[in-house]
């Protein structure tokens, strides 16, 4: 592999048995010069691990601009311990990954704050998983401001559609002066009410006057059919924060034999 140490663009499309994409995963310690990384792995044995990513995440990529890692390889979840993921990318603009951990992405966003583009499914949670970073508290290098980041896109989390979700949102998007873009896909608790109501929205987004696009999937079930959800989508009808983005809001739901509601909220321009 010698004559590949000074390549500067690498993408790898896999859908190999797992331990030949691992064989050639061992090698990135040898692509210092790394620009852009693009792989997109899948396998389909059911007894593979995380080790790809921890791969990856244990780099020392001091030009790497660009990672994108796709496929059900990186579906799995890591199990994040104490400095265990020692990467270095201090010249990441450009971040999308099928899944990552929260304290990972909080770590990104710490040694990355040139950041220009974001793009994940968080999963765990700060407190249950009892890592160091023990609260939902961003370092004073996020605090004092992500402004380049331009895009933000969160996925899908069981943790993430609760309290512990909106707080963590209401803490990160002003550190987002700049955002353009901003989309959330998430499944919300019917008993955690705050991502459900259009004026928190237009708290969180108050100093946000350059956003452009936002896309919102909120997705929640309940057993309380008697309950007039509909009324909370006409506050969205309302909102003048959403009328000014002139977006189009609709909804479905379904029954389970009236036992449970399942409502989806897409509101998007």
């Amino acid at each position: 592999m010698k004559e590949f140490k000074q390549i500067q663009h690498f993408q790898l499309t896999y859908d190999n048995p797992y331990e030949d994409a691992l064989k050639i995963a061992e090698h990135f310690p040898s692509f210092s010069t790394l620009i852009s990384l693009t792989v997109d792995a899948n396998c389909d044995e059911f007894v593979y691990n995380n080790e790809f990513a921890m791969i990856i995440f244990r780099q020392n990529c001091p030009f790497l601009q660009r990672l994108y890692l796709h496929g059900n390889v990186f579906d799995q979840k890591l199990q994040i311990l104490d400095n265990v993921c020692m990467f270095h990318f201090p010249s990441l603009l450009y971040i999308h990954v099928s899944k990552l951990h929260f304290n990972l992405a909080l770590q990104l966003l710490d040694q990355c704050p040139q950041l220009r583009s974001f793009s994940a499914k968080l999963y765990g949670h700060p407190i249950r998983d009892s890592t160091t970073s023990s609260a939902i508290l961003l370092s004073t290098r996020i605090s004092m401001g992500l402004k380049a980041m331009k895009k933000l896109s969160l996925g899908q989390d069981t943790d993430f559609g609760n309290e512990f979700g909106s707080t963590f949102l209401e803490l990160l998007l002003p550190c987002c002066p700049n955002l353009r873009t901003f989309i959330l896909d998430i499944r919300c608790h019917d008993n955690w009410e705050r991502l459900l109501e259009a004026d928190w929205w237009a708290h969180v987004f108050a100093s946000h006057n350059k956003l452009k696009r936002i896309s919102l999937h909120l997705q929640w079930s309940t057993s309380n059919i008697r309950h007039n959800w509909r009324e909370k989508f006409q506050r969205f009808r309302s909102s003048s924060f959403f009328t000014q983005l002139q977006v189009d809001i609709r909804y479905d739901f379904s029954s389970e034999f009236m036992r449970c509601l399942t409502y989806d909220l897409y509101i998007k321009n």
